[in-house]
């Protein structure tokens, strides 16, 4: 008799027909408010050091008239025609609390500013390296983010800086008495949009800005980080630290500086009786509008009108900010 024989079918292994998607990581919230915590501390130390030539660099760049003085019969010369001579002359005419004029919305700026940005880039990098591509494209995942964390930094804080522009550029008897004031004074006279004067052309300048700042600032610390032999750029030394944001800082904003000042000068229209002191002000209508006049009237050198100021607080506000923030980041709250 034959033994019955049972067909047992052994199942081959199943093949997975698609690779499981794992979940992106993203940061806690406690690591969210420490970055949150981190930028706007950094950006309020630094608006505190750096307001006086935030003054300087403002009042620079909205005037009209040419620095120099070799057709002093043909036309006015201009108020301001140095930094000594700049600093002497709103001392003698203002007092020293004028290099703080704008300092309390300018503060508030800066601390919505940098709690926007930090907190924006950290989370866009975080994205960009659990993306294909970006992962293996640092320097242009750096930019990139960092041109997006600008962008919608100043969305947020352009109406204060409309606020601060005009306070600092206001002769000393005119104008708005405060913040508040001003705000209520533009929506009535201008509308909402009149807080928002200059956004084309500060999204201009700040995108490559806060791009070239971040990918800069990180580039130059991968090459320390080799010379010092350390892993994290938070060990560098802190002189080191701000060398490398004064760096970058001078470098991305010589690039963008025009859009800056004509981001400027177009805060300002509407604004011309209040300033009668300070000399002429451009009538302009648009970006394009008022980068036509100012090369017309005052020539390719009137686009840096201000650089040298500018170039000195922007590397200063740059070494403090990334530096103070990288050191903040080490300290558990």
């Amino acid at each position: 008799m034959t033994p019955a024989v049972t067909n047992t079918t052994v199942a081959a292994p199943a093949t997975p027909t698609s690779t499981a998607v794992s979940p992106r990581r993203t940061h806690s919230t406690r690591e969210q408010l420490h970055q949150i915590v981190a930028g706007g501390m950094s950006a309020a130390i630094t608006r505190s050091t750096c307001q006086p030539l935030d003054v300087l660099k403002i009042r620079f760049q909205l005037q009209v008239e040419p620095l120099g003085s070799k057709n002093k019969k043909l036309v006015q010369s201009s108020k301001y025609t140095s930094i000594n001579q700049a600093v002497r002359t709103i001392y003698r005419e203002e007092g020293l609390l004028a290099f703080w004029k704008g300092h309390n919305p300018a503060q508030v700026l800066s601390i919505m500013y940098g709690i926007c940005q930090f907190w924006t880039y950290e989370q866009l990098s975080l994205l960009a390296k659990q993306t294909h591509y970006l992962k293996d494209h640092t320097h242009l995942s750096n930019f990139i983010c960092g041109a997006a964390a600008g962008a919608a930094a100043v969305i947020i804080s352009t109406p204060l800086d409309v606020i601060r522009t005009r306070l600092i550029a206001q002769d000393t008897s005119k104008g708005y008495r405060n913040a508040t004031r001003a705000v209520t004074a533009i929506v009535r006279q201008e509308g909402p949009r009149g807080m928002y004067r200059g956004l084309s052309s500060a999204l201009l300048q700040i995108a490559p800005l806060m791009g070239t700042n971040f990918m800069a600032y990180r580039l130059f610390s991968e090459s320390a980080c080799t010379f010092f032999e350390v892993e994290d750029r938070s060990k560098l030394p802190t002189w080191t630290l701000l060398a490398l944001g004064a760096s970058s800082g001078m470098l991305s904003k010589t690039i963008v500086y025009p859009f800056d000042l004509i981001k400027k000068r177009l805060q300002i229209q509407g604004f011309e009786q209040n300033r009668q002191t300070f000399g002429q002000t451009l009538q302009c209508n648009g970006v394009w509008d008022c980068l036509q006049q100012t090369v017309r009237q005052e020539g390719v050198r009137g686009l840096y009108k201000g650089v040298a100021p500018t170039l000195l607080k922007s590397s200063l506000t740059t070494a403090l900010y990334f530096s103070i923030y990288d050191k903040l980041k080490q300290v558990r709250f």
